[in-house]
């Protein structure tokens, strides 16, 4: 955050952070340490590879990965496991061939998983009991500078993919509370138990009635 309102100042552009008429109740995380913490009973979902084998994608821990395996089909993608203690790109990386693989075979609480070669959307969801009350879905521009988009598209008329809508319904039926969800194609790559960039999409629609019902539905 504080390379993101450093990068603001300089440019003498908003930040993204910056003030809104209305904000999220302090109840409502921000962050996914926090997000992990007060959701003990869905903490899986910051387990990516959890994510990757539940909808059934080659995969698994980058530590019993072998090199030699004839049957690994190449491109794969390596990345930190767990998403509640990793950070935006870091540590995330193509890989091609095993000879790739080998200078990152030893890196601990890594996974693997196929290379999805598609275009990357994410979508933001209200909950509440299990049933899904809102969303609001981002589209990412085709162009793509390693893992930055160039821009995000968004409007009401945008939906996730119904998979992504029934793997939401599958393994949260009873969670109340803030959920972004990211994927590629109809693919889940990365989940959260927070809206994405501490809601400042949904704050900069400048909607307060948005806000305020999101606050009395899930930020008691």
């Amino acid at each position: 955050m504080i390379d993101d309102i450093l990068w603001c100042n300089f440019l003498n552009i908003k930040q993204i952070y910056g003030n809104f008429p209305i904000n999220f109740m302090d109840t409502i995380p921000q962050y996914d340490n926090p997000a992990f913490k007060s959701q003990p009973n869905y903490h899986f979902v910051y387990d990516k590879l959890f994510i990757t084998q539940s909808q059934n994608i080659p995969s698994g821990k980058l530590n019993e990965l072998n090199t030699n395996d004839l049957s690994i089909e190449y491109p794969i993608f390596i990345k930190p496991r767990w998403g509640h203690t990793s950070a935006g790109s870091k540590d995330c990386y193509k890989i091609n061939n095993k000879n790739d693989l080998q200078r990152y075979i030893t890196k601990p609480n890594m996974m693997w998983s196929t290379f999805i070669n598609a275009n990357e959307a994410m979508t933001d969801f209200i909950m509440k009991d299990g049933k899904i009350l809102y969303q609001l879905t981002y589209e990412y521009s085709p162009k793509q500078h390693v893992f930055a988009d160039d821009w995000k598209y968004i409007s009401p008329s945008s939906k996730p993919p119904d998979k992504i809508v029934d793997w939401v319904n599958k393994h949260l039926p009873t969670y109340t509370g803030p959920l972004n969800v990211q994927y590629r194609d109809d693919i889940i790559i990365e989940v959260s138990l927070r809206f994405a960039r501490r809601g400042s999409y949904l704050k900069s629609t400048g909607n307060t009635s948005l806000i305020q019902n999101i606050n009395n539905t899930i930020g008691d």
